[in-house]
Formats: structure tokens, C-alpha cells, sequence
């Protein structure tokens, strides 16, 4: 028989069994408890690994993709407002345009040199923007080329000769190829190999607001053909000149200037500001191009006694004003200078009768 010994004995090792079997579930709790948390935190660093490859994945294509970039050619890039920048040899057709495309690129790589090593294997590229058909048939019409095809060969002779030459017809509308110009210098400024753009612009104040923003950037030279514009030259941007390579149109059969005397040529003349001309064919009226002045401009110009056929038309027969060929004027003081001489009417419109001649530089009332 037990005796109440052993059975407090046993009970008291039962006691110890459950104790130990509940810390044992206890302890399994825990561990199951601690296994779940381990098991979420092992998910949660699976996705942050996962994130971590395809970010690193992304780096690695941006940096290939910049790396790709670095190592690609730089280049120099020419834009000329060809509406305004007119090149030696227009009338000299396909050859014309060869010659004027090997004297730019000759031109700027020399001038690229003296930049430092970071230009020294830039490419050239050129861009050149004009209302090529109603410019084509000014120009015929002024007899500063024969014909169309032959400024049309002149283009062709400028884009061939060099493979990184392009000339882009804009067609009509005033602010055609200025929209085509700010576009492209935008785009190519934001450019790693972009290493310069020379923006031949500078007879056009209206570029100027719009290039006070590449101010600070060093990117951005002005390409000079005589005259620059006060406005463009206030920005303070650096500037550059190649000598022969662009002239204004020389006027052909002018004639009006005073009799006698020494003869004038002015071949930087602009007489493309004195078109278009408009004749009202049912009316007779001639409508010349308006002009918007500054009082103070005219005043200023009439002080400097300058010949109105000589910077006008770029011909004088001979008279006692200024005649400076290297005074190559700007946009507002040719205009202000054609104000002045519409001050007097022309010889034909006194007469009642209607003056087609284009480059008339008088008055012409109705």
C-alpha cells in the first residue's frame, strides 16, 4: 500500500511534469511566435532585396546609358538665320554653295582650336533657316541671283559638300524660322556633347530676350556678320566673326542719288528690309513695308548725316553725306534712316503715277 508519503511525493512530481509542460508550451509559443516574426521580416527583406536589384538594375543602364553618352563624339553647332545672313557666292549656284561651306567649316575649326583641348575632336554641325522659295524670289527679283534653280543649286552645293550640313526650308511667315532656331538651340544647349552652339542671329533684336537665359551657361556665341544688334550685344555673350564669309545683297541698277561726284558702293547694304512692296492692282496704290521707329532713333540717325542710298540700297552716284562701308547698320537704325528718307516723296507718286521699282527708298502717297 502507498503511503500518503509518496503519494504527496508523486503529486508533487506531477506538479513538476505540468510545470514543465507548460513552460515547454511556453517556450513553443515563443519559438512559433518568434518563427512568424522572423518568417515576416525575411519577406519584407526579400521585397527590399528584390527593390534593391532592380534599382541597382536601373543604375546600371543609367550609368552604361551615361557612359555611352560621355564617350560619344562632342560636337560644335553652327545655326544660321539664313533670312538675314546671306553667304558670299549666292549667285554662283552649286559652286557658290560648295565654296561657302568649306570657308565655314574652315572657319570654325580654326577658331574651335583656340577654345582648349575639349574641342579639339568635335565634329561641325550646321544648320541654316530660311523661307527659301519667297526669299529665292526676292533675291531673283532684285537680280542678286539669275534664276530659282540657281539659288535653289546654291543650297544644294552648301548641304552636299559637308555631311553635317543641312539647310531647313521654313517656308513663309515671319516668325517661322525664328521658332525653329529658339527650338533647336534649347534642345542642343541641354546636350553633354553639345560643346558650343555659334548662333548667327545678331541683325534681330528679338532673339534677345530669349537668349538671356544662356547667359551663364557658356554655351552660346554669337556669330557676328558686321553689325550686331545694341540688345544682343547688352547680354554680354561672347561673339565671333568670319570675315568674307557673308555680305549683304548688293543693289543692282539703282539709280535716283544726286548726278557728279565720287560713286559709293555699299555691298553690307540690307535692301532686303525694304521689301515686300505691295501694288494694289485695281486701285494702283503701292503699299510699302511699315516701319516702327523711336522719335529718339530718328533723331540720332539724322545727326549722323548718313547717305539714304548708300546704307539703304547700297549704291550712291555721289553725294556729300557719310559714306562708311565698315558702318553697318542695325535693324532699327536702317529703319529709322528709311523713316527719314520717306520723308521725301518719290518722283513718281507726285506725278500721280505708280512707282514699281522695289528698292524705291521715298514716300509714296496714295
Amino acid at each position: 500500500m502507498i503511503s500518503s508519503t509518496q503519494v504527496d511525493s508523486l503529486y508533487s512530481r506531477v506538479e513538476k511534469c505540468k510545470e514543465e509542460d507548460r513552460k515547454r508550451e511556453e517556450l513553443l509559443d515563443e519559438l512559433v511566435a518568434k518563427l512568424q516574426a522572423t518568417t515576416e521580416e525575411l519577406k519584407k527583406t526579400k521585397l527590399d532585396l528584390e527593390h534593391e536589384i532592380s534599382a541597382r538594375r536601373g543604375l546600371q543602364e543609367q550609368n552604361n546609358e551615361l557612359s555611352s553618352k560621355l564617350t560619344a563624339k562632342p560636337y560644335v553647332l553652327v545655326i544660321v538665320d539664313a533670312d538675314g545672313y546671306y553667304f558670299n557666292g549666292l549667285n554662283e549656284g552649286e559652286e557658290g554653295g560648295k565654296k561657302a561651306a568649306d570657308m565655314l567649316a574652315k572657319a570654325v575649326k580654326e577658331h574651335i582650336k583656340s577654345l582648349g583641348n575639349d574641342f579639339d575632336q568635335c565634329d561641325i554641325v550646321v544648320e541654316t533657316y530660311a523661307n527659301t522659295e519667297g526669299l529665292g524670289k526676292t533675291l531673283v527679283d532684285n537680280s542678286q541671283v539669275r534664276s530659282i534653280n540657281e539659288w535653289r543649286h546654291f543650297w544644294s552645293g552648301f548641304v552636299c559638300r559637308q555631311r553635317m550640313f543641312a539647310h531647313v526650308d521654313v517656308g513663309g511667315g515671319k516668325e517661322h524660322a525664328d521658332q525653329r532656331i529658339r527650338e533647336r538651340v534649347e534642345f542642343h544647349s541641354r546636350i553633354w556633347q553639345c560643346k558650343r552652339v555659334f548662333l548667327g542671329c545678331c541683325h534681330d533684336a528679338g532673339y534677345a530676350t530669349f537668349l538671356g537665359q544662356f547667359v551663364s551657361t557658356g554655351k552660346i556665341t554669337l556669330l557676328k556678320d558686321g553689325v550686331c544688334h545694341p540688345k544682343l550685344e547688352a547680354l554680354g555673350l561672347p561673339t565671333v566673326e568670319f570675315r568674307g564669309l557673308f555680305t549683304g545683297p548688293v543693289a543692282s541698277g539703282v539709280s535716283g542719288a544726286s548726278k557728279g561726284g565720287k560713286r559709293f558702293q555699299n555691298p553690307f547694304a540690307w535692301q532686303m528690309r525694304l521689301l515686300p512692296v505691295r501694288i494694289d492692282n485695281k486701285s494702283g496704290l503701292r503699299y510699302d513695308r511699315p516701319v516702327t521707329v523711336t522719335i529718339e532713333d530718328v533723331k540720332r540717325i539724322e545727326k549722323m548725316r548718313l547717305c539714304h542710298w548708300f546704307y539703304l540700297t547700297g549704291a550712291c552716284k555721289g553725294c556729300d553725306r557719310v559714306h562708311q562701308v565698315e558702318q553697318r547698320l542695325t535693324t532699327d537704325e536702317f529703319d529709322s534712316l528709311w523713316t527719314i528718307a520717306r520723308r521725301g516723296e518719290c518722283y513718281n507718286s507726285r506725278k500721280k503715277k505708280v512707282c514699281h521699282d522695289p528698292l524705291c527708298i521715298y514716300g509714296h502717297k496714295p
